[in-house]
C-alpha cells in the first residue's frame, strides 16, 4: 500500500476540489478519466483487485 501512495505526485500547496482534482490528474496521467473522491478533506483514489485505477462510487 505505501508503494501505492508514494507513486502518486500530490500538489504542494493546500487546494479543494475541483483545483485539487485538476492538480492530481495533470500530475498522475494514470488519474485522467478516474472519478476522485474527496470527503472531510480527504481525497480517495479508488483501485481494482490487480491495483489500477478506478472511479470511486
Amino acid at each position: 500500500m505505501r508503494q501505492l501512495y508514494e507513486a502518486l505526485v500530490l500538489p504542494e500547496e493546500d487546494l479543494r476540489p475541483p483545483r485539487l482534482f485538476r492538480a492530481l490528474k495533470l500530475a498522475n496521467p494514470g488519474l485522467k478519466g478516474v472519478r476522485i473522491g474527496y470527503a472531510s478533506g480527504a481525497i480517495r483514489i479508488c483501485y481494482d483487485s490487480k491495483w489500477r485505477y478506478i472511479d470511486c462510487p
